[in-house]
């Protein structure tokens, strides 16, 4: 009976830390995706100087992440005027599923805006203002 009682403690334990794990993979993931458009892009200023691997992606300039265990991962980029020069292609929208807040506004991205943007069903802040977009403007 005590051998039941601890094998359910110890599994209980563990599933307690599963929210927590999974937060950090998404976490991960997202800090790939970003990383990766970071390194693809022609020019940024110091805003992006925070992003390094190894570091906490919460702490990254421009980005708010989640508190919830319902929604993991960032909230939030928010890089106005932060001297980006490139395009969005690289920019992995997929990997934001809960993304409500984006602001690349006065900046230099030129090139298509993506379809994949569409991705982001609840963006609810959008700012692409002030850069040097071409082609239409996707529709979901």
């Amino acid at each position: 009976m005590k051998l039941l009682a601890l094998e359910l403690l110890l599994l209980s334990s563990a599933c307690l830390l599963c929210p927590a794990n999974s937060t950090a993979s998404v976490l991960d993931r997202q800090a790939d995706a970003l990383l990766q458009w970071k390194s693809g892009l022609d020019g940024h200023g110091s805003c992006l100087n925070s992003w390094t691997k190894g570091t906490n992606t919460c702490n990254w300039t421009g980005i708010v992440c989640s508190t919830s265990d319902d929604a993991p991962g960032i909230l939030s980029i928010s890089l106005n005027s932060c001297g980006i020069s490139g395009n969005l292609d690289g920019f992995w929208f997929a990997e934001f599923p809960h993304l409500q807040g984006l602001d690349l506004g006065n900046n230099s991205i030129s090139g298509p805006i993506p379809s994949s943007i569409g991705r982001l069903v609840d963006l609810f802040d959008l700012d692409l203002s002030s850069n040097r977009f071409s082609g239409s403007i996707p529709t979901p």
